[in-house]
Parts: structure tokens; C-alpha cells; sequence
């Protein structure tokens, strides 16, 4: 009799009276492995060449392909991790995680949050009871592309340059390789380390806004406020981004 590990368990046996006395069947492979990791496991059983082996009664066979199967499951439980917070990948991108980095961070937060409050009040001081019904639209475009852009950069991110390339690589590239290969780092990441890089990004829009309400004139002023009230609202939710996808 031929048995293989490609299958589940062992090959039933076609002698009837060798089936009566095969009352100890092989342990099945599906509920040896955890659950957590069947799709790896069958992948690995499908990795695996058949074994092949004669012999001449049922109890041979079992013991046989019990052992097989306990070889296979040693095998898939000793496997490096493909992917999460122990695969080397995600902890040698974690590790790229320097403290220059981190002061970059806290500088673009430093710089663009009274920079939002400060654009914030311009608004108000400046607003305008018949527009009102501007601000509803303004938000909903806002929120669309602020999602839109934030796809392009994540796309764009993924598909060019390595973590190896200057300047970009590992501030701005290994944030995104992270993310693919541990998909929950960034749920054990601070408000600063999570949304550092968005605060970085709006700091030209905000300040453009700024600036617009401090050296224009009033006149001016009110014929680009619904500009500028989409302009805001987009740098609003371009910050909110990663902290909505946690």
C-alpha cells in the first residue's frame, strides 16, 4: 500500500478484512495545526514530496504516517514568521526608526498645529452668515481628497524607490514597507510617530492660508474665504488619514 503526505490522513485501505483490524487511524494533520495558520500549513503539506513505503500489515502503515505527520507539523511550527511583528523585515524597518526622525516629528507637529488654530480663527473672524452653506460641501470634497491623495501617496509608495534611498527612504518609504509586512505596527505606534509625517505635509497649505489672511485685504479676503475654507478643511483631514485607518 501507497501512502502520501499530500493527503489529509492515511489512504484508507480496499481489503475489507484489513480495514476491519485498522482501528487506530492517523491523527489528522488539520487538527494537529493551529487554526490561526491552516492556510501555511496546507501550503506547506503541499510543498512536501510523497512518501512512499511497502508494508506488510495496517499498523506498520499507521505508525508510519503518524510519524510523517508529526515530522510535518515540527516543520510548520518551527517556520519563520512570513509576516507580523516577529518576521525580520518588520523588525529591522522598526529599528530604522531613529531619533532624528522622531524630532522631525515633533517639529512638524510643533509648527503646523498653532499654524491650524491660528488659520481657525481667521476663519471665523471672517465668516460669513450667508455662506454658511458653503461649509458642508467644502468638508465632504475635503474628506474625498484628502482620501484620494493619500491613496496616490500610499500606491506611489509602495510601487517605487526602497527603504534604502536617500533622504525618503527610510523617513518617508519604510513607514509604508512596515505597514505591509506588520500590518498592526502601526497600532503600537505614539500620536506622534503615527501622524508626524501628515502634520509635515499640510504645513505649506497652512501656511499659504495664513498668509492670505494676514497680508490680503478684506476685500480679497472674502472673495477667496471659500478657497481658503476648502484649503483648511483638506489639511484637517490629511492629518486625520492614518489615524483613521487604526
Amino acid at each position: 500500500m501507497t501512502v502520501g503526505l499530500k493527503t489529509w490522513e492515511c489512504l484508507p485501505s480496499t481489503d475489507s478484512a484489513e480495514s476491519s483490524t485498522n482501528s487506530n487511524s492517523a491523527p489528522n494533520l488539520a487538527e494537529l495545526a493551529p487554526t490561526k495558520s491552516s492556510e501555511n500549513f496546507n501550503n506547506l503539506l503541499n510543498n512536501i514530496e510523497p512518501i512512499a513505503s511497502s508494508t506488510s500489515s495496517s499498523s506498520s502503515i499507521n505508525d508510519n504516517s503518524h510519524s510523517h505527520n508529526i515530522s510535518a507539523l515540527k516543520k510548520h511550527l518551527k517556520a519563520p514568521a512570513k509576516s507580523g511583528r516577529n518576521h525580520a523585515g518588520a523588525k529591522y524597518l522598526a529599528s530604522q526608526y531613529t531619533s532624528v526622525k522622531r524630532a522631525f516629528e515633533i517639529s512638524s507637529l510643533s509648527v503646523s498645529i498653532p499654524l491650524m488654530f491660528l488659520n481657525l480663527y481667521f476663519l471665523l473672524f471672517y465668516f460669513d452668515i450667508r455662506k454658511w452653506y458653503f461649509i458642508f460641501p467644502a468638508a465632504i470634497c475635503g474628506i474625498l481628497t484628502a482620501d484620494f491623495l493619500s491613496g496616490i501617496v500610499h500606491w506611489a509608495a509602495d510601487s517605487y524607490g526602497s527603504v534604502e534611498m536617500f533622504l525618503v527612504g527610510k523617513n518617508l518609504l519604510r513607514n509604508f514597507r512596515e505597514h505591509h509586512i506588520d500590518p498592526t505596527a502601526i497600532t503600537r505606534h505614539d500620536f506622534v510617530e503615527t501622524n508626524g509625517d501628515n502634520f509635515a505635509v499640510i504645513i505649506p497649505a497652512l501656511g499659504y492660508i495664513a498668509f492670505k489672511f494676514m497680508y490680503n485685504s478684506v476685500e480679497q479676503i472674502m472673495l477667496d474665504y471659500n478657497w481658503l475654507m476648502y484649503l483648511f478643511l483638506l489639511s484637517v483631514f490629511v492629518t486625520m488619514t492614518n489615524q483613521v485607518r487604526i
